[in-house]
């Protein structure tokens, strides 16, 4: 997804209306009405699968962290034990303030979760689901503590990725002076060196105008989107920048995601998109691709070789395709708002592990 668009639509449309969900699952009921993100985190309730998985045979392990609604159109952030087949609720934002779970990333090991995450806010006030970014036990045995919060009220973290245990990678939008002193709002990539569960240092901008940052599990290759829809390869440190698709290629492109021997980085895609702009969008300079609130199909392209074709993976035509690797590289699990669903690295054989309205973000924990 471009940039502008994904901002615009967490300013102009997190007011919000937050699709329903059609799974029934048994989660945590909300914490009381009034307490903020450090309360109300005494249930972690786990839903056991009666049997084994109807996905038994394709021998997943590892679990999968990621948000989606319930049947009364409440965010949890989950945890789906691919073994098992349990489904557990680690964290349920507060009653009250309309709080917005927008992503999560697991670290390394999996015992812990970074959330970008928009607080509660105050009764009268609305809420455009700006967030700071969080941390939390992965077994929800504690509740989430402010890691790195906003300087402005208009900026906002998203995009979060956390393949080494030291660095966090994000995108950052934050208004900035223009050439002539005015405010210009853009996003950018940006890195967090950590020290246990706290910051070890500033934030160091890696790329201006870009977003969708993602780091190869081994941390030795960096992806990201330009806000002209580039998808460029690079340096851990943003430098060596290469551009891989030119953003002419497709309307629009985002949740890139390298294989594990970082041959290959995978990708969603837009393929065509039937211009259709309100009078606010023209007032406000919305472009009309995203690739992650349109429908959208699996793409690979080979990692080092701007020269090549893709291929395209899918015909799903799904929103919000986000995904991640097995420990193995043989599977690639992705969430849509039509479900949790897993395929072949090649994209065959999809297979749909939950029914459930995901959002977001998705992370394999392998450990």
């Amino acid at each position: 997804m471009k940039p502008d668009r994904y901002l615009l639509i967490l300013i102009l449309l997190l007011g919000i209306a937050l699709a329903g969900c059609n799974v029934e699952i048994t989660t945590t009921q909300p914490p009381p009405a009034g307490t903020t993100p450090s309360g109300g985190l005494d249930i972690v309730e786990t839903v056991t699968a009666p049997d084994t998985p109807a996905w038994s045979s394709l021998g997943l392990t590892g679990r999968l962290v990621f948000i989606a609604f319930d049947q009364d159109n409440q965010q949890h952030v989950y945890l789906l034990d691919l073994e098992t087949g349990d489904l557990t609720t680690v964290f349920t934002p507060p009653a009250g303030g309309q709080p917005v779970l927008l992503e999560v990333a697991a670290s390394p090991d999996g015992a812990q979760v970074l959330l970008a995450y928009a607080p509660p806010v105050d009764e009268n006030a609305i809420q455009f689901g700006f967030a700071d970014l969080y941390l939390l036990p992965s077994d929800g045995s504690a509740p989430p503590e402010l890691l790195l919060g906003r300087a402005d009220d208009t900026e906002t973290y998203f995009n979060i990725s956390w393949p080494l245990a030291d660095t966090i990678y994000f995108g950052h939008y934050a208004p900035t002076l223009g050439e002539l002193g005015e405010t210009i709002y853009k996003s950018r990539v940006e890195r967090l060196p950590l020290a246990g569960d706290a910051p070890a240092g500033e934030p160091e901008i890696l790329a201006v105008d870009a977003s969708w940052p993602r780091l190869s599990r081994d941390g030795s290759r960096l992806a990201y989107v330009t806000g002209t829809n580039d998808l460029v390869v690079a340096e851990p440190d943003g430098s060596e920048a290469q551009i891989l698709i030119p953003g002419a290629t497709f309307p629009a492109v985002d949740a890139p995601l390298f294989s594990l021997d970082n041959e290959t980085l995978y990708y969603s895609a837009v393929e065509t998109v039937t211009p259709s702009l309100s009078w606010l969008d023209r007032l406000t300079g919305v472009r009309v691709a995203a690739a992650h609130n349109v429908p959208s199909d699996w793409w690979r392209h080979p990692a080092g070789d701007p020269d090549s074709a893709s291929d395209k993976l899918t015909n799903l035509q799904e929103i919000g395709l986000y995904g991640d690797i097995s420990a193995d590289g043989e599977h690639i699990a992705f969430i849509s708002t039509n479900g949790v669903q897993v395929m072949n690295a090649d994209g065959s054989g999809v297979f749909r592990l939950l029914d459930i309205d995901a959002t977001g973000t998705v992370n394999w924990i392998w450990e």
